[in-house]
């Protein structure tokens, strides 16, 4: 278990979603905070306002692809442009496509640990929490 309490961000426009996973993951005992966003534009938006403040930037996003506004790999060309210093930030893709395009295409971005596939569970969780502090 990660010494420090995260501060995770869900940003995903399926509200039973957003529902079930920040319950399972405040339930875990990892969290410090859940923020949850509806899409990639209000994320981002978080991100960019508070860009100088590490202490309340997320240290892992759940990231949803298809979303209204502006979908995950839109947010993903612009959150890899951002300055944040030497925050860490684990972003996974968490969708409930299993397109091997998509997995593919996430493939291609540095900043994307990993292509995970709805419904994530509370092992799933703890397995990626764990794995990104190590």
């Amino acid at each position: 278990m990660p010494q420090q309490k995260l501060r995770i961000f869900l940003v995903d426009d399926d509200h039973i979603y957003q529902f079930t996973a920040k319950k399972t993951l405040e339930a875990m005992g990892f969290a410090e905070q859940v923020d949850v966003f509806p899409d990639g534009e209000k994320a981002l938006d978080f991100i960019r306002e508070h860009a100088s403040n590490p202490a309340i930037l997320p240290d892992i996003i759940f990231l949803d692809i298809n979303m209204p506004i502006m979908d995950g790999w839109q947010f993903v060309e612009e959150f890899q442009k951002l300055d944040l210093g030497s925050k860490k930030v684990d972003l996974y893709m968490v969708s409930s496509s299993v397109d091997e395009a998509d997995q593919e295409r996430s493939r291609k971005y540095q900043v994307i640990n990993d292509y995970i596939i709805k419904p994530v569970g509370r092992t799933r969780f703890e397995q990626l929490i764990t794995e990104a502090r190590d």
